[in-house]
């Protein structure tokens, strides 16, 4: 197993994508998660909980990395001159650290590894309330889609007196030549 692998469910070995639950919970200190974070697995169910331990050992990988970079690279930049020579480290160093912390953000749903969720722990899951909040919404939609599809029972067919096209009774004007229904005098 590569440092990079996804994280796994414990129980039934499934491939957990965390990147949406990055998105969703709250953050503390830049690129953790606030408090303790749990998900369900998608393929058993089983509660586990998102350790962030790789996570923190890797916020120090930026810095580790841009230092001795910086003094390699600026190694060949071709100047005697001290001054130039202390500004392209600095250039190198910078460069370095910032191509290495956008490939830490974007690595870290990767970085947390997961586990059960013991007896009586405390975990916040924040992807719960986004589904049900999520499936409330398809709810509603597809009401809306529904009433859209169901005709409403607005009385009997009728025939446009232009064209002689039949109309469904939930038109008031004709489908076909846009004329307006005639609406018996007796009814007025």
């Amino acid at each position: 197993m590569s440092f990079l692998d996804p994280p796994r469910c414990p129980q039934c070995s499934s491939v957990i994508d965390l990147k949406e639950l990055w998105r969703a919970a709250p953050k503390s200190r830049g690129s953790l998660l606030a408090g303790q974070v749990g998900i369900a697995c998608p393929v058993c169910g089983v509660k586990l909980r998102v350790l962030q331990g790789r996570v923190q050992v890797s916020a120090f990988v930026p810095f580790v990395l841009a230092v001795p970079l910086g003094l390699l690279a600026s190694g060949f930049v071709p100047t005697k001159d001290a001054a130039a020579k202390a500004k392209a480290i600095m250039v190198c160093v910078c460069a370095i650290y910032g191509v290495s912390l956008f490939l830490q953000i974007r690595l870290i749903p990767r970085l947390f590894t997961l586990r059960y969720v013991h007896e009586g722990e405390q975990v916040d899951y924040p992807l719960v309330v986004l589904a049900e909040d999520l499936a409330r919404q398809r709810e509603a939609l597809e009401a809306e889609y529904r009433n859209q599809l169901e005709p409403a029972d607005d009385g009997p067919a009728w025939r446009c007196k232009s064209c002689g096209e039949e109309n469904p009774g939930t038109l008031n004007e004709c489908w076909k030549c846009q004329a307006l229904r005639e609406v018996p005098e007796d009814v007025h």
